[in-house]
């Protein structure tokens, strides 16, 4: 094996984002039922939410829980996976989705987990990322970004860049997510692995 073959090892990585979005913070009765009802308040958008861009070798996919007909049977959970994963290697997904509420709404906060039975990679994983919100097709606004980010940082990151704008009901989010690993000297190994999940907490503004 070459010197170039050693440094683009490919080995098998999954890792998994699940993006819920049932939740809200009850701030009055009616909001209370809801959250008791499991009223979704915000949907992904199957057709907008896609891998914009990977390094070469890596493979990667969007899904969504769909029944045996292979129809989408859930809108509020999508999972982001990356397999082949090795050092240097990176991918970029577009995540989409719009206030389906009749109220506008904004992020509360968000809260990641990291599943402590695949947490090997913890320490390599980066990420960077945008978001923006679309007024029309053509007329959004950036409301932030961050780069070379820790996990850790990722959900304080996304709290502080949409914790104080309102989502309107015509309005859709767009998330572009790069998850990259260092190219480390740090060997991965073939049974390494990673995952965690993404959970945005949303609040209703009421009249």
């Amino acid at each position: 094996m070459n010197v170039r073959s050693k440094k683009l090892l490919i080995i098998s990585v999954t890792c998994l984002i699940i993006v819920g979005l049932s939740y809200s913070i009850a701030l009055g009765q009616e909001l209370k039922d809801n959250y008791t009802n499991n009223v979704f308040l915000i949907e992904l958008i199957p057709e907008e939410c896609k891998v914009l861009d990977m390094s070469e070798g890596v493979s990667a996919s969007v899904e969504f829980i769909r029944d045996e007909f292979g129809n989408i049977v859930d809108k509020t959970f999508i999972h982001l996976l990356a397999e082949n994963i090795y050092a240097g290697a990176s991918v970029t997904y577009a995540i989409a989705l719009r206030n389906i509420s009749s109220l506008a709404l904004s992020v509360d906060h968000y809260t990641i987990s990291i599943d402590g039975g695949s947490n090997s990679l913890e320490d390599l994983i980066r990420f960077s990322g945008s978001v923006k919100i679309y007024r029309s097709e053509s007329e959004y606004d950036v409301l932030g970004s961050f780069s070379n980010i820790r996990i850790d940082e990722l959900a304080q990151n996304l709290t502080n860049i949409m914790k104080y704008r309102k989502i309107d009901i015509t309005e859709k989010i767009v998330i572009e997510l790069e998850q990259f690993f260092e190219n480390s000297s740090v060997r991965f190994k073939q049974d390494e692995g990673f995952s965690y999940k993404l959970v945005p907490v949303f609040i209703q503004y009421f009249p």
